[in-house]
């Protein structure tokens, strides 16, 4: 499993950084939608179709992150973190 600081979007993730990273984005992210919350993987390369509102996703908007996302290179991957993310967020909201 990929250490969560070495993924491309992890400083991301963290709100560390608003910058575009100069390297494309791997091919599995783990999503969370902005709508809804729903925490789920997808490969879409600059935007996804939330699965429980259907509402459209764009990564970015006006130059600026617009969703939180991690980035795998395994399908596995992604669905492990989130699993692990969605049991997080599931504490935070008790």
């Amino acid at each position: 499993m990929i250490d969560k600081s070495s993924t491309l979007m992890g400083m991301v993730f963290a709100g560390k950084s608003k910058a575009m990273p100069e390297k494309r984005l791997l091919p599995y992210k783990t999503v969370m939608c902005r709508h809804c919350g729903r925490i789920q993987v997808t490969r879409g390369e600059t935007m996804f179709r939330c699965r429980a509102c259907n509402k459209l996703n764009r990564y970015r908007k006006n130059g600026r992150w617009n969703v939180k996302l991690k980035d795998f290179l395994t399908a596995e991957e992604a669905m492990i973190e989130a699993k692990r993310w969605s049991m997080e967020e599931g504490r935070k909201n008790k």
